[in-house]
């Protein structure tokens, strides 16, 4: 075991490490509590002592959560306060207030009637609040945390965000002159706002309009009473400071004014307008009983220890309008992941899944390379699910799902639904006693990748696989056990199990070959079985099963009914026995010499028992008061852990966990090898209303629980390091605890290797590994990129390039007496050290008159975008001139590019052209350097002499801009016609010629006493010839001409 001997390592001095989270986002409001316990002396150092900087930061109690296209695109940031949601927008604030008494009625119906919730409305009230005369500024976000959050809401993956950042702060900088808003957090979880003045700014300028509130009102005490339907809430008066010289405080009166809807502020007493100034409206906080529930579902862990807890939570959307309105239960609710450190003082993330309807995650397994599998029972319509999964199409009234989460749950690599037409998650109830046992379905990991799913359906046309057990739905609910592939989530194998009535497993294990072992309960008397060696008895109306299947569930290997019984878990031990644990209300399974009988001999009772390999008999028995059972394990020497719900009333050992009384609804003990004593036991928490909702939780083979619990106590005390040490609602809250009663008595403590990864960065990157190990006395680090391996307890490592790294860590003891222990382990993780994104934009871009251009980041896939326009798409189609912005994030850093979009300048055409002229026109185009010119000719070049009338067409391309125009040109001739022809018939000067002698032209002739000799519509210059001597008079007529009519005379000489 490692010394906590000073070593430049945390000092980890308490008996008891545990603390509570609350809610990143109040609607998902959760703390964790993480109990270390050695055997029952409660000493010792047990995770081992990381050091300080193998973990993220501590987050505060609120959060700003970005939006990364998860939320409409109004939204910025947004932050969950204790009975209500904040929205940063960048024109003002809104807030989404719930009814207390909705949130905790719907956690009471869900308990009791999981179909009823449903439909239960919801009352909420929207207050806007708008920045008046603000100018327009986009909020960015400051202190960035380490943890983030993930969010898989419907089918459509370009609403999913992965990495998304949670700031500690979000800054409006110049929403008004000289003015910048900061908005933050209090101690408390209550939303605080400042507004910081620069020298000369002025307070007057700022004005806050409220829009759906059903009052505002100015208290005495100078505070902003804020009603709505659901309650009222009260902005506190306000302060205003200025620094001093030596940094303190200097406190300047101020007070809200209002006017109509819109507060602002007055300083009655003036200040000094040289120095900066900041207002500060201290805090948005409830004035009724707000609470945000949350249904705790199911508890897992992974190889270095870190807990992951789910929860079904109750979910707030963007409101349309200001105002008081409802929602239905049904589909603002999903289900929720998060990833704590080993101690449970860190946030690594936050994964949200589901769809239009109600989803809940129902059980949990993390492979080796640190990748998250969920079991969800699922009501959606468009659950997100991934193409060459086993079905993109949901079943019908209710189905299951798996997905599969990446290490870093901030990508859905595969995720399926499963189930048939009817509904294959449903909520079957059993009463045994007091207690209600209810699930909904089991999964477990096989060695070779594949996951098995366990669970009732009601649907006849289930998905199975030919050649297994059978295909056929025999009764009304039978079980099932499906295989599925572990990459893509495919089918590899799937069988019904049943009878012709109700069977309902709850437990699911793989023996050594990977065979399924699964237990429950059914109420068919021809529930198939392989041996009945022991009485059964369906007066209760059920009876517990066991059965184990071949691996690939083509034959039943063995099977049994017990008693009347509910069997609520199976494990096996480490020479592959199986160990059940259930209730029971008869006298069967009675306890047997050496083993345990405690509590009163009144039924019903709870038992655990060994069987032999074949189930045929019973190995041990014994009988404990009634519990409902919610994990159970056996550890290599034979230690049996087993915790749940009930008052028991036994004896306590190694003294109460912090904050418990005796009477408290939460149990945990271990037995001793065949269940012959009771080696530790303790009550948790007070008598409050524990309980949980129908999920799976976890022992580690070493005895270390992961349970999650509904709990309106808040009576735990925690450590002030903790993530979130008080409970801050007035109802439910999510408490996951982590309790290692690994026992003491013979056997040898597990060796077991960890690592804590540290987070991805940018190359070059010194990543702190930390070790989590337990046991070790040497170490030796592999960090898969040729280096020397490292030989020390937590070291460091310099990544040059970029890449994904596999880190080894092998961990050595010497042997130990008792019932042995393995002396080497080891563990790896993958490490990402990613490239600081390049330029991700060109220089410039063109942009085409009356048309749109598409920016395109190119730095890659995996990155998250945001542009200056406040879009997070990879692409933005603009349709104005200028700079464009845009942060490329790869979760570990970013980069910042600009590009310049540019006008394209329009050519300078020819305009259309009517001219007097007797020779040609020079039609010519103007236009930007390296545009190219086509005349509908084929011509090439700027210029085109044109020399008769007509139109002209042209086509200019220019930066890939295409313009075109049509150019009319109307030519007009001026005509001189001769005076003196001679018809002589040589040839010369016979006829009265026109020059140039245009179509159409009418020509009139006149002798000299005006007698008209000749006439013509259209002249061809043939007038002339045999005509007498002497003086004509003429008249032409054409509008081709510059003179449209002419008179003139000419002589005719012989």
């Amino acid at each position: 075991m490692p010394s906590c001997a000073p070593t430049g390592r945390k000092r980890c001095s308490l008996p008891a490490i545990f603390t509570r989270l609350f809610p990143f986002f109040t609607n998902y409001m959760v703390k964790y509590l993480r109990f270390l316990l050695h055997s029952i002396t409660l000493l010792g150092c047990l995770l081992g002592c990381l050091p300080a900087s193998s973990a993220p930061s501590k987050t505060p109690v609120l959060s700003f959560v970005a939006n990364r296209g998860q939320w409409p695109a109004a939204v910025r940031y947004r932050a969950n306060l204790p009975g209500g949601t904040a929205f940063l927008t960048s024109t003002g604030l809104v807030y989404d207030w719930l009814l207390a008494a909705d949130q905790q009625r719907l956690h009471e119906v869900l308990e009791r009637d999981p179909a009823t919730g449903a439909s239960l409305t919801l009352h909420h009230h929207a207050v806007f609040v708008d920045f008046v005369g603000a100018q327009a500024v986009e909020p960015a976000g400051e202190q960035l945390q380490t943890a983030y959050h993930n969010y898989f809401i419907g089918n459509d993956p370009h609403h999913w965000a992965g990495h998304v950042p949670l700031y500690n702060e979000v800054r409006y900088a110049g929403l008004y002159p000289g003015t910048s808003l900061r908005c933050h957090s209090t101690a408390s979880g209550q939303l605080e706002y400042d507004f910081e003045l620069a020298p000369g700014a002025s307070p007057a300028a700022i004005g806050l309009r409220y829009r759906g509130a059903s009052g505002l009102q100015l208290l005495e005490d100078g505070s902003l009473l804020v009603r709505t339907s659901v309650g009222s809430v009260r902005e506190q008066r306000p302060v205003a400071y200025q620094l001093t010289a030596a940094g303190g405080r200097q406190a300047v009166p101020c007070r809200y004014t209002l006017r109509g809807t819109t507060v602002g502020f007055v300083l009655p007493a003036g200040y000094d307008t040289t120095r900066p100034l900041v207002i500060d409206p201290v805090v948005v906080a409830t004035y009724s009983r707000s609470t945000s529930d949350q249904l705790a579902m199911a508890a897992t862990y992974d190889a270095a220890g870190n807990a992951y807890s789910s929860g079904y939570s109750f979910g707030s959307g963007f409101p349309a309008s200001p105002g008081a309105y409802q929602t239905v239960s049904k589909g603002s609710n999903e289900g929720v992941i998060q990833k704590f450190n080993p101690q449970c003082t860190n946030l690594f993330y936050a994964t949200f899944l589901g769809g239009n309807g109600d989803d809940r995650v129902i059980a949990m397994r993390v492979n080796a390379a640190g990748e998250l599998y969920a079991l969800s029972g699922i009501y959606s319509t468009n659950f997100p699910v991934t193409g060459g999964s086993l079905s993109t199409t949901p079943g019908g009234q209710g189905d299951l799902a798996v997905t599969r989460f990446n290490a870093a749950g901030s990508a859905v690599l595969a995720s399926t639904y499963l189930g048939g037409s009817s509904n294959d998650a449903p909520y079957t109830s059993f009463i045994v006693g007091s207690q209600r046992t209810m699930s909904i379905g089991e999964l477990v990991l096989h060695p070779n990748g594949d996951v098995l799913v366990t669970g009732s359906t009601l649907s006849a046309n289930f998905p199975t696989t030919g050649g297994t057990l059978s295909q056929t739905l025999r009764g009304g609910q039978d079980a099932f056990v499906t295989c599925l592939t572990g990459n893509t989530l495919g089918m590899r194998w799937s069988t019904l199990l049943g009878g012709n009535n109700i069977d309902y497993p709850r437990d699911l294990t793989l023996t050594a070959a990977g065979e399924p072992v699964l237990a429950g309960i059914t109420v068919s008397a021809d529930f198939p079985v392989t041996t009945r060696a022991f009485p059964v008895s369906l007066t209760a109306g059920y009876t517990g099963f066991i059965t184990r299947l071949s691996a690939t569930g083509t034959t039943l290997e063995a099977s049994v009914l017990f008693g009347s019984s509910s069997i609520s878990k199976i494990t096996l031990d480490a020479s592959g026995l199986p160990i059940i644990a259930g209730a029971s209300i008869g006298t069967f399974p009675s306890a047997t010499a050496g083993a345990v009988q405690l509590g009163t001999a009144t039924l019903p009772s709870t038992f655990v028992a060994g069987l032999t390999a074949d189930f045929s008999q019973l190995r041990y028995v014994g009988r404990l008061p009634v519990i409902d059972i919610s994990a159970f394990q056996v550890d290599d020497c034979g230690h049996l852990y087993l915790a749940g719900f009930n008052f028991l009333s036994l004896p306590v050992t190694g003294g109460l966990l912090a904050g418990s009384t005796t009477n408290a609804g939460f149990h945990t003990l271990t037995l001793d090898v065949g269940a012959s004593r009771l080696l530790f036991y303790s009550p948790f928490g007070t008598n409050g209303v524990n309980h949980t909702h129908s999920g799976s939780h976890r022992f580690t083979r070493n005895g270390t629980l992961y349970q999650s619990i509904c709990d309106n106590t808040r009576s735990y005390a925690a450590p002030s390091n903790a993530y979130s040490p008080t409970n801050r609602t007035n109802g439910y809250d999510v408490l996951t605890i982590s309790i290692n009663q690994e026992a003491a008595g013979g056997n040898a403590p597990t060796l077991l290797a960890s690592i804590t990864r540290p987070d991805s960065a940018c190359a070059p990157a010194r990543l702190q590994f930390g070790n989590g190990s337990r046991n070790a006395q040497r170490y030796r680090w592999t960090f898969g990129d040729g280096s020397p391996a490292d030989t020390t307890f937590a070291p460091s490592h310099l990544y040059a390039a970029p890449g994904t790294y596999r880190v080894w860590l092998r961990v050595r003891r010497a042997a130990v007496g008792g019932c042995g222990g393995n002396t080497l382990d080891s563990t790896s993780v993958l490490v990402r050290v990613l490239s600081i994104p390049g330029r991700a934009l060109p220089t410039t871009a063109v942009l085409c008159p009356n048309s749109t251009v598409t920016l395109q980041a190119v730095v890659g896939a995996g990155y998250s975008y945001r542009w200056s326009t406040g879009a997070t798409t990879r692409t933005l189609a603009v349709s104005q001139p200028g700079t464009y912005r845009v942060v490329v994030s790869n979760g570990a850093c970013s980069t910042r590019d600009s590009i310049l979009v540019r006008a394209v300048a329009v050519p300078h055409f020819p305009a259309d052209t009517t001219l007097c002229t007797n020779g040609n026109l020079n039609l010519q185009v103007r236009a930007a350097a390296g545009s190219t010119i086509r005349w509908d000719g084929g011509q090439t070049t700027s210029t085109l002499p044109v020399s008769t009338s007509g139109v002209y067409g042209v086509t200019v391309t220019t930066n890939g801009c295409t313009f075109t125009r049509q150019v009319r040109v109307e030519l007009r001739r001026t005509i001189l016609p001769p005076n003196v022809i001679t018809p002589n018939g040589d040839g010369l000067n016979d006829m009265l010629e026109l020059r140039p002698a245009e179509p159409g032209t009418r020509l009139q002739v006149f002798n000299r006493w005006g007698r008209l000799v000749y006439s013509t519509t259209d002249y061809h210059n043939d007038w002339g010839q045999g005509q007498a001597p002497g003086l004509y008079y003429y008249l032409l007529e054409n509008e081709r001409y510059c003179q449209p009519s002419l008179k003139g005379w000419v002589e005719v000489m012989p």
